[in-house]
């Protein structure tokens, strides 16, 4: 973001239509980049508090609005519903640096509001379309699974193989089994995204303000990151819930959904720690860059790594690996 100062009168207009642009195009980038989509989603509302918190409210409510303006002829409830975003997340940063105050107070309330704009847009989307959103995506989903034999994708794939009809019968079954239960884990997802969005938006917004020369508390070093011991409990939970045997035909679903949504956000959680314990370590011996980053690349190219990093996070509850005083 090119801006030197937005206090100067002749550039204010310039400023102004970056903000816009930058606001226009992470809005593009969250709805069409797959997978890279809630980077975006934390720039969005950067130039609108950017804005606000320089005095310039007209101007933060012109860049809302008019960042977001192409959405609404796309799809008129998601517009609704990111103004309302941009909005609360601008406003969380005005009580933050008002009222002074922690950066936790920040990040807190930024992902409740990331993750309160997926519901906001269910109920509205369900009370002007008269459905119930979910329950219609269940059965979209669930009526293009059943089908999935007949996809012309899948012939196509089934007859450049060596396959016979029984086997392949029996791989779209089980295909379909996993298949129909990705989206009970969408809720377990989508609260990690948050929580990425969050962080994400908090560094960046603090690297962005203090170049404008507006106090913010910087976030804390990677390597000390931590989080209170009780946290454990949520991958506890969660794999009690997985491992307990099946005893109700009515509540093994639910209890399996749960059981996994719980390991997806508090096993992100301790591989984030995970991660931080690693870093901490390399600071610790004075490890060279290069060799950092060729110690990960290489773990990375292990599917096992995955599972090895939330263990590490969980251990550091009791080892303290990185002598952190958590009195």
């Amino acid at each position: 973001m090119i801006i030197d100062d937005l206090s100067t009168s002749n550039i204010k207009k310039l400023n102004l239509a970056l903000l816009i642009l930058v606001t226009f195009l992470s809005m593009i980038a969250t709805i069409f980049l797959p997978f890279f989509g809630f980077l975006w989603l934390a720039i969005l509302p950067i130039p609108t508090a950017l804005l606000l918190l320089s005095g310039r409210k007209r101007d933060s409510a012109i860049c809302a609005v008019l960042g977001i303006a192409p959405l609404f002829f796309l799809d008129y409830m998601l517009g609704i519903v990111a103004l309302v975003l941009i909005a609360v997340v601008s406003f969380i940063y005005k009580i933050y640096i008002d009222r002074d105050k922690s950066a936790l107070f920040a990040v807190g309330n930024i992902f409740l509001a990331f993750f309160g704009i997926a519901i906001l847009y269910i109920l509205i989307a369900s009370v002007l379309g008269g459905i119930n959103v979910v329950t219609e995506f269940f059965k979209s989903y669930s009526g293009y699974i059943d089908n999935l034999q007949n996809d012309i994708v899948i012939k196509k794939y089934a007859s450049l193989v060596a396959m016979d009809e029984v086997q392949f019968n029996s791989v779209i079954e089980q295909s379909q089994k996993l298949l129909k239960f990705i989206p009970y884990l969408l809720p377990g997802v989508w609260i990690v995204c948050c929580i990425c969005s969050s962080i994400m938006n908090y560094f960046i917004s603090s690297i962005v303000f203090k170049k404008q020369g507006i106090n913010i508390k910087s976030s804390l070093a990677f390597k000390k990151w931590d989080i209170r011991w009780y946290y454990c409990w949520g991958i506890i939970i969660g794999l009690i819930l997985v491992l307990i045997p099946n005893f109700n035909a009515s509540l093994d679903m639910f209890v399996d959904v749960a059981g996994y949504n719980f390991l997806i956000v508090f096993g992100f959680l301790y591989s984030v720690i995970g991660v931080s314990v690693i870093v901490g370590i390399f600071d610790r011996f004075n490890i060279p860059i290069v060799w950092r980053i060729m110690i990960f690349i290489i773990f990375g190219m292990f599917v096992v790594f995955i599972f090895i990093l939330p263990v590490i996070g969980l251990i550091d509850i009791w080892a303290n690996f990185r002598k952190l005083d958590r009195g």
